[in-house]
């Protein structure tokens, strides 16, 4: 299989285990954020970024029935978890509706716990999430485009936000190299808490290549400065929050952030 054979099918599979966040505002369905499936122990959940929390309420996300579209649902029970401290920007949602799990279990894919790590220096890069300035927003339903941009992580510029710790905080390139062509000068607002991806293609040893396994998850994007960095939180953080509610959850994670 060919380079762009393989990253076209890894974008497939982000199609199926990205989920755009909808909340219904002045009648209208719009994409508020990203969210990543996966599950953790047997259980599902959505992995995204705290601030989405703060900005619309958990309690009015709904989702699509199908990648491709479909009516729009509300998750119905669910628990979710988010640091106190702002600086860790990270969301755990557990999912607990049956009937939310059943559609989302038959409709959507789930990453596991095989498919992070902590980044590799030297790698390729690459975020898939829905920016709101691509989404058309309908009464019943809302048409979104999942974006991925690839790009390179770089050392903490000298301009981010304070505090940022190396080993909780990401810096990935947002120059002309990653906006670029139609896509220049647009605003990705609605992409927060999207995966960031690394490719692995040349680390599979010997099987069959799969999306699956051609693929690591190392962060969740939390912010962007249009022209200079995309920023995001190690897993290293989701992990942490994990620990505090139940430890026997990151204890799945803890040996995927060794080293």
């Amino acid at each position: 299989m060919n380079i762009e054979a393989e990253r076209q099918a890894i974008e497939q599979l982000f199609v199926n285990v990205t989920l755009p966040i909808i909340v219904q505002d002045k009648g209208l369905f719009g994409i508020v954020g990203t969210a990543t499936l996966f599950t953790i122990e047997d259980r599902p959940f959505l992995i995204t970024a705290g601030h989405t929390i703060l900005d619309y309420s958990v309690d009015r996300w709904a989702y699509s029935e199908r990648p491709t579209g479909g009516p729009i649902y509300s998750l119905g029970e669910i628990q979710h978890y988010r640091p106190s401290d702002e600086q860790y920007d990270v969301a755990v949602v557990e999912i607990l509706d049956p009937q939310t799990k059943e559609r989302l279990q038959t409709n959507w894919r789930f990453l596991t716990v095989e498919q992070v790590s902590r980044p590799h220096e030297g790698a390729d890069f690459f975020i898939s999430g829905y920016p709101s300035a691509l989404a058309v927003p309908e009464k019943t339903a809302v048409r979104g485009v999942l974006l991925t941009l690839e790009t390179r992580q770089i050392p903490t510029p000298t301009d981010a936000t304070q505090p940022a710790d190396p080993q909780v905080d990401y810096f990935f390139d947002a120059g002309p190299n990653v906006f670029n062509g139609e896509y220049a000068d647009l605003e990705i607002n609605g992409m927060s808490g999207s995966a960031v991806g690394e490719y692995r293609s040349d680390d599979l040893g010997s099987g069959l290549w799969t999306p699956e396994r051609a693929i690591h998850v190392v962060a969740v994007q939390t912010a962007v400065l249009k022209q200079r960095y995309i920023r995001a939180k190690s897993w290293a953080t989701v992990a942490a929050l994990l620990d505090r509610v139940e430890p026997e959850l990151a204890r799945a994670l803890r040996p995927r952030l060794a080293g």
